[in-house]
């Protein structure tokens, strides 16, 4: 036992770079396999040009035509989350597969805004892949009109809250009631 250290914190076994790889080639499997991917491929979500953003970042983007007022009170939390996405252990491929999914969802289901829970990835190689991956899809995907980082309340920078164009069914309704 001469010479033998005390390792002052545990070792996990799971974060060598080959285990994350195999598993996120595992996950493209599945996708490829089952269909998942075409969902975000149709909605245009790709990495091209991705930059990377710090795990304690506040975040905003909408497109024109979103009423400063309306992106104000969606800023605060001030609009009822109708759906909640956590990607947290969950790998990057995966996760492009499930935003996607999300948000398709909601729009059949005229679900107008949604919260993501991405974590901060301040231990992530590089720091905030994940976060930076979530909120370069959503300003690419169609049916988004505006992100924010999520108040304190709701997850604070480690959360994004996502307005979603109205869907189909919402924009009859309007028609019908408002007479066009």
């Amino acid at each position: 036992m001469h010479g033998v250290v005390a390792i002052d914190a545990p070792q996990r076994a799971s974060t060598s770079p080959g285990s994350q790889i195999k598993r996120e080639a595992w996950a493209r499997r599945r996708a490829n396999a089952t269909g998942e991917n075409e969902s975000a491929a149709k909605s245009g979500m790709s990495d091209g040009g991705l930059v990377l953003v710090q795990p304690n970042d506040f975040v905003e983007w909408k497109l024109d035509g979103v009423q400063p007022k309306v992106f104000r009170t969606f800023q605060q939390g001030g609009y009822e989350i109708q759906k909640t996405l956590d990607l947290h252990k969950v790998g990057i491929e995966r996760a492009r597969v499930l935003v996607s999914n999300l948000i398709d969802r909601c729009i059949d289901l005229d679900y107008r805004c949604v919260r993501i829970l991405h974590g901060r990835g301040e231990n992530s190689n590089p720091p905030a892949a994940l976060k930076s991956h979530v909120l370069h899809w959503l300003r690419q995907h169609k049916d988004v009109i505006a992100l924010s980082t999520a108040p304190n309340q709701l997850g604070g920078t480690g959360a994004v809250l996502v307005k979603i164009r109205k869907g189909h069914k919402a924009k009859q309704d309007n028609r019908e009631r408002y007479g066009r």
